[in-house]
Formats: structure tokens, C-alpha cells, sequence
């Protein structure tokens, strides 16, 4: 019960900052497939440029006309990697505070002499770290699902955008676990 009351007590501590960091990464969804929606439409124009190219510059970044003429491709190969970006600074951020909030606020002293086993408090606040990372990745993943049914007029590929979410959650529980060791 006291380890509950821990675990409510960090995620209402942290609830603004995973308010505020669902609504930068669904507004980055959303810009993104809006501008990938003008992408496609361009389609044409792109894949004469990429044929133009030298072979070699292709192969190095991985470029393939094929998948940079799908919604998901463009989305993919562009938004995802700041995506990416941002959920390491996330989870970095979210792990360093789990004690730093403590010490900052004094309040670490009176955490540490409560009934409760420092493993306890520990797993407490993991727990929370990871139920925050698993609703922005939620949220987003949710939100890029329905913004593309709603914005981009041609077929894609549903899995791959969940894949995406998967990939920006591992990337997530990579960095939280660095930061929190």
C-alpha cells in the first residue's frame, strides 16, 4: 500500500511534464503527415530527382524510390527520426529526475527514513517511468494511426505504423535504462 502512495505520488508529480511532452510529439506527428501528404503529391517530381542521382549517394543513405513514394516511407525515413530524438530526451529527462526532484525539494530525507525499502521507492519510481513512457508512446502511436486515416488519402501499410511506435518505445526503455543506472 505505502509503495501505491509512492507510485501516485511521483506520477502525479511528473503528469504536467507527460502532458506537455504528448502534446510536442502529437503535434510533430501532425505536422509531418500533413507535410507528408504534400510529398505524395509531388511524388513524380521526387522520384525523377532520386533516378538523377549517382547510384553510390543512393546506396549510402538508403535511398530507394520505391519507399520514399509511400506515406509511411516518407514518414518513416523523415518525422521518425527526430521522433526518435525526442524519446530519448524524454526518457533521459524522466529517469535523471526520479531522485533529482528529491534532492532539489528536500524531501529525499524523508522519503528514505519512511517504513519503505529503498528498493521499494526505487521500483516505485521506475514503475512510473515506465508507465509515462508507455502512455506517450501510446498516445503518439494512437495519434499517428488516426491522423493518417484522417490526412493521407492513399494506402499504407497499419502494421508498419505501429512498428514505428514499438521502435520509438524501445528506443525509450533503452535510454531510460542508461539514465537510471
Amino acid at each position: 500500500m505505502r509503495t501505491l502512495n509512492l507510485f501516485l505520488k511521483e506520477f502525479r508529480w511528473n503528469l504536467k511534464s507527460l502532458l506537455i511532452w504528448i502534446i510536442i510529439f502529437v503535434a510533430f506527428a501532425l505536422i509531418y503527415i500533413l507535410i507528408t501528404d504534400h510529398l505524395i503529391a509531388q511524388a513524380d517530381d521526387m522520384i525523377q530527382f532520386m533516378e538523377r542521382l549517382p547510384e553510390v549517394l543512393l546506396q549510402m543513405f538508403h535511398l530507394d524510390t520505391e519507399i520514399m513514394t509511400r506515406p509511411e516511407g516518407i514518414f518513416g525515413g523523415e518525422g521518425m527520426s527526430f521522433v526518435y530524438i525526442l524519446s530519448a530526451i524524454f526518457a533521459a529527462m524522466m529517469a535523471n529526475s526520479l531522485f533529482a526532484k528529491e534532492f532539489e525539494n528536500k524531501t529525499i530525507e524523508y522519503l528514505l527514513v519512511k517504513p519503505v525499502s529503498r528498493t521499494a521507492v526505487y521500483l516505485s519510481k521506475l514503475a512510473v517511468l515506465l508507465t509515462c513512457t508507455a502512455i506517450l508512446i501510446s498516445a503518439f502511436t494512437f495519434s499517428v494511426v488516426g491522423l493518417f486515416s484522417v490526412f493521407i488519402g492513399v494506402s499504407y501499410n497499419v502494421r508498419l505504423l505501429y512498428g514505428f511506435g514499438l521502435y520509438a518505445l524501445a528506443v525509450q526503455l533503452f535510454f531510460a535504462g542508461i539514465s537510471s543506472v
